[in-house]
């Protein structure tokens, strides 16, 4: 294929390009161009009439955002991103088996409609449930967190909820705006039980097994000192009864922090000297990941040690529902 027929200047998201077929026939590109292209893999369809540069290699997630941006150009006045497309924009975690239409909430009247690539409800919003993110209408983060808690189980509310805190929403206002309807109860237990100091879905998650089990909870994000008052490091969960730390080990932790073989050597010596200087102050070390969150394992390993907070309660099967489960 001779030259790149594709014109500057088109949208970018996340190093990305968005190409519509009339951008790509208006800079010369023949259809026998988009048909290798399309071929190779260098471009590919992102919704109907839409293309993208995005590679195979491309995050779920970005790829999702993707196609988000690439609908907007075909919503009306008056039509915002909403749920799980909002929660998306807002950067909220969202298991992938939500990903499977783009939602969005129409306010200039009739009726909510159902299709392959867009879920449209109909809907009053008040000015102070929107606003513009990455140029596009969205609803605000707190009317995104009680739109998804009213319909989502309690394990995804909780880990959109805790992220949602973290980035700024309250508590109250979450609890106020879902007092009432349909889904207010679910939303009320999901929204009492976050915590904005849970630093990631798998802190989040771990959290919730806990609660489910009846274990004694933790308190996050605690600081450990050692005979001096020096700070040691700060653990994910703390159990001072005990005394015991926590630590989630999700693998994504280590591939952010260590791109490179030597740079994984680096950071798992320096968490090997880290446990050392904590353990040096007493504290137990308890360590479980993903796996573990399915198969009990991380609810066997603390119960002999932290206790229940009453009678154990019977382990919920969480097995059946992994294969939804990727982020």
């Amino acid at each position: 294929m001779d030259g790149d027929p594709v014109e500057p200047g088109l949208p970018i998201i996340r190093g990305m390009t968005l190409i519509g077929y009339d951008d790509w026939y208006g800079a010369g590109g023949t259809r026998t161009q988009l048909q290798q292209a399309l071929g190779s893999g260098m471009l590919r369809r992102i919704r109907r009439g839409v293309l993208t540069d995005a590679t195979e290699s491309t995050p779920a997630s970005d790829l999702y955002l993707l196609r988000v941006h690439a609908t907007a150009a075909y919503l009306d006045t008056g039509t915002y991103f909403s749920h799980v497309s909002a929660a998306a924009l807002h950067g909220l975690p969202l298991l992938s088996k939500r990903r499977g239409e783009v939602t969005v909430v129409r306010t200039r009247g009739g009726h909510g409609s159902v299709h392959p690539s867009l879920h449209s409800r109909a809907a009053t919003l008040d000015p102070s449930d929107v606003c513009e993110l990455d140029g596009l209408p969205t609803t605000t983060l707190t009317r995104t967190l009680a739109d998804l808690a009213r319909m989502l189980p309690f394990d995804e509310a909780v880990m959109l909820l805790d992220a949602g805190l973290r980035a700024g929403a309250e508590k109250d206002a979450l609890l106020v705006r879902t007092a009432a309807g349909r889904g207010c109860r679910l939303a009320e237990r999901a929204i009492t039980f976050a915590d904005g100091d849970a630093e990631s879905p798998g802190e989040s998650l771990s959290r919730v097994r806990m609660h489910q089990a009846g274990l004694v909870m933790p308190v996050l994000q605690k600081a450990i000192l050692d005979a001096d008052g020096q700070f040691v490091g700060r653990s994910d969960f703390f159990w001072e009864h005990v005394p015991a730390i926590g630590e989630f080990d999700g693998r994504v932790k280590y591939d952010e922090l260590a791109p490179t073989r030597e740079d994984l050597i680096r950071v798992v010596t320096t968490e090997k000297d880290r446990e050392q200087s904590v353990g040096d102050t007493g504290c137990r070390v308890l360590r479980w990941g993903w796996s573990d969150l399915w198969n009990g394992g991380m609810v066997r390993r603390l119960a002999p040690v932290v206790g229940y907070a009453s009678s154990p309660r019977a382990t919920v099967s969480v097995k059946r529902r992994r294969a939804g489960w990727s982020f």
